[in-house]
C-alpha cells in the first residue's frame, strides 16, 4: 500500500478525483496550494513569498487602471492572505510605488503602476 501526493490544475482537480473513485481507500485530502506555477514537469514558488511581492505579482494584469479599496479584499482572499490585512497592505504597496493612492478614507481609490 502507497500514499500518493501530487500537484494537479484548478481545472483538472474534479477530473483527478473521479479518476481516483474506486481505486482509493478513504477520502483523498484536497489542499489548496498558494503562490505556485508550473516550471516544466515541477512546481516552483510564482514569487518570493513575501505577502508584498504576492500581491504585486497579482496587481501586474491590471496595470494602469484605478481600483478602490474594497476590490484589494477579494485579491487578498485569492492569494491566500487574510482580508483585515488591506490596509496594511495597500499602504506598502503605495510605498513601494506599486500603488498610487488619491482620496481618503472610504472613498479612497488607487492607480495600479
Amino acid at each position: 500500500m502507497f500514499k500518493v501526493d501530487f500537484y494537479v490544475d484548478d481545472k483538472k482537480l474534479g477530473a483527478a478525483l473521479l479518476a481516483l473513485v474506486g481505486i482509493a481507500h478513504g477520502q483523498p485530502g484536497v489542499v489548496p496550494v498558494v503562490n505556485a506555477k508550473l516550471n516544466g514537469h515541477g512546481v516552483v514558488a510564482a514569487s518570493d513569498g513575501s505577502s508584498l511581492e504576492r500581491f504585486a505579482a497579482a496587481l501586474k494584469p491590471m496595470k494602469g487602471k484605478t481600483i478602490v479599496a474594497g476590490d484589494i479584499r477579494p485579491i487578498l482572499k485569492t492569494l491566500g492572505m487574510q482580508p483585515s490585512s488591506r490596509g496594511y497592505l495597500t499602504n506598502q504597496a503605495v510605498k513601494a510605488h506599486l500603488l498610487k493612492k488619491s482620496g481618503s478614507g472610504s472613498s479612497s481609490k488607487y492607480l495600479v503602476l
